[in-house]
């Protein structure tokens, strides 16, 4: 069996890819080892077919719990795993006996960092990233997310689907999993309804979270967008892949647009920009006036927003710049 390394992440989506730089790094000082990660299901297979990780062990199973637990609760196929593991790195602001347990197994090199840090002055991504300094080169980030041809075919089943043309069609999440780091329905019902006017149609990505906010969306067109619903990460991604242009939020749908190098639109507000918007060349992020709370209670409990407060104009003219990028690439 190959040597092996470990990586914990317990973080949503989006969290997770802007960890890919670290583990790009990881894989280069590494390059014979198999990279593990224990993560969410979904995300871990998306990464795994992408060859950004060799294997996956689920959050949702015993993987992680079984591994606090020590080593007799840790779960057989992670065990093997950890017999030959050189490297652990878990990003975690609880890591409980996982000392012990990685010890225990034979582990030589243990990082136990906190997934969020005190460095808030600088990117998400970097702070990951020098989790590792003394151990990897440190290096700037690196390419695009490459999907398989069988999810970038999947993508474009799909789009017929639904009647959409590759590479000619606006996807528009209106969610973020929090009502209070979204623009306004209305903000986004009339950038929508103006670029159909303009004859470039417009596709809804609604996760189980966003039937809410969508449908407040769509009240406010003046005609139904196509929705896309009810797809897996995988279904999601080549899709994705397919878009001229990605609008969203903070959220993992944009972040994972931003990975597949889409021309991405990022509405930030009460979010750190600085800190979490992804990035990229292909990223563009718009903000309203700086946000002055004190805190998420206080995100929560402000009925203003103005940090969110972007006007159609300049995200319609960050559409035109992004679009009129692509067209004259080809």
């Amino acid at each position: 069996m190959r040597r092996t390394l470990l990586v914990v992440h317990p973080g949503a989506l989006g969290d997770v890819l802007l960890a890919r730089q670290a583990l790009r790094a990881l894989r280069d000082l590494y390059p014979n080892h198999a990279l593990g990660l224990i993560v969410r299901r979904d995300v871990g297979a998306l990464l795994e077919v992408c060859r950004e990780a060799d294997r996956c062990f689920p959050l949702e199973g015993r993987a992680l719990s079984g591994l606090l637990g020590g080593v007799e609760s840790t779960p057989s196929d992670l065990s093997q795993w950890l017999r030959v593991c050189d490297l652990a790195l878990c990003w975690m602001d609880d890591p409980g006996g996982l000392h012990a347990t990685l010890a225990a197994f034979g582990v030589a090199h243990r990082v136990i960092q906190s997934v969020s840090g005190e460095m808030a002055e600088i990117h998400q991504a970097d702070h990951l990233l020098r989790t590792l300094e003394g151990i990897v080169q440190l290096r700037p980030a690196g390419s695009r997310l490459d999907l398989p041809d069988t999810i970038k075919e999947a993508g474009r089943t799909l789009l017929r689907s639904h009647g959409l043309a590759e590479n000619r069609f606006v996807m528009v999440h209106p969610g973020s999993g929090s009502p209070h780091k979204c623009v306004a329905p209305s903000t986004l019902a009339t950038v929508m309804d103006e670029l159909r006017f303009r004859e470039i149609p417009v596709a809804l990505a609604v996760g189980p979270a966003d039937e809410a906010i969508a449908l407040d969306v769509v009240d406010r067109c003046s005609s139904d967008p196509v929705w896309i619903r009810g797809q897996d990460l995988d279904r999601m991604a080549g899709l994705l892949a397919h878009a001229a242009l990605f609008i969203g939020h903070d959220s993992g749908l944009t972040h994972l647009a931003a990975a597949l190098a889409v021309p991405t639109i990022a509405l930030f507000g009460p979010t750190d920009a600085g800190r979490w918007a992804p990035r990229g060349a292909n990223v563009e992020v718009l903000s309203g006036s700086p946000c002055r709370c004190d805190g998420w209670e206080a995100v929560r409990a402000c009925t203003d927003k103005s940090c969110l407060k972007i006007s159609v104009d300049r995200i319609l003219s960050a559409c035109d710049e992004r679009l009129f990028a692509t067209d004259t690439k080809g």
